[in-house]
């Protein structure tokens, strides 16, 4: 179909009008995924209707050939995990990752989606986080997740940002958030500007987390 240069004109002048940061994060493409559990007794197949993880997402989850539940839901999931038992948690971005909600046509919010199903498929957790256009160039939207951990009974998203990691945290079996959020500060670094967590990790059979800080020098 040929476009009129009329018509062009007008495309570029309303996309040229969008509050967009000076340089865009990478679109992030999600593609059809099936997460096991641990033993591999249940499988979660995530399959977006958007190549960006943008809006509805369609989840089946299957015990051998058995469907155990299956449905549709408002949003698609970015990162999940499937326990032992069936249980499903993890998050997603209403928007995309990138946020763009422009490119997708959303009209809902944009925020991210916390969400945990018991094994039966009922939703024991379902919390949203609103994101904004980050105040500064090539950042895209924020906030936005920089880590997921299960461990046990408990599900924590990292939230990062400069010299403060945020770890939210919920029951698995009941959905219930506990609060206060932790807030972990980063460690006394003379001389440097930025510091922030790049990665943690569970450490198998301790209740111990290993950290990974990245730190930037002011002179840099």
């Amino acid at each position: 179909m040929k476009t009129s240069p009329r018509l062009a004109a007008a495309w570029l002048l309303l996309v040229s009008s969008l509050p967009l940061p000076a340089s865009l994060p990478p679109l992030v493409v999600l593609n059809v995924k099936t997460t096991a559990s641990a033993s591999g007794r249940y499988h979660l197949e995530v399959d977006p209707t958007d190549r960006y993880g943008a809006g509805p997402g369609n989840c089946q989850l299957t015990e051998g050939m058995r469907v155990v539940w299956s449905a549709r839901l408002p949003f698609t999931f970015h990162e999940c995990a499937v326990m032992e038992d069936g249980t499903v948690a993890g998050y997603g971005y209403t928007h995309g990752e990138s946020g763009m909600s422009f490119f997708h046509k959303r009209t809902e919010p944009n925020e991210i989606c916390a969400a945990i199903f018991n094994p039966a498929g009922r939703q024991l957790l379902s919390a949203g986080f609103p994101r904004e256009l980050a105040g500064y160039s090539g950042s895209g939207f924020e906030p936005s997740v920089s880590g997921m951990i299960v461990r046990g009974d408990l599900m924590i998203l990292r939230f990062a940002d400069e010299r403060l990691d945020t770890w939210h945290r919920y029951r698995l079996s009941t959905g219930e958030t506990l609060e206060p959020p932790l807030r972990i500060e980063a460690p006394p670094a003379a001389g440097a500007a930025r510091c922030f967590v790049e990665e943690a990790v569970s450490i198998l059979d301790t209740p111990l987390f290993l950290m990974r800080w990245w730190r930037g020098d002011s002179d840099a």
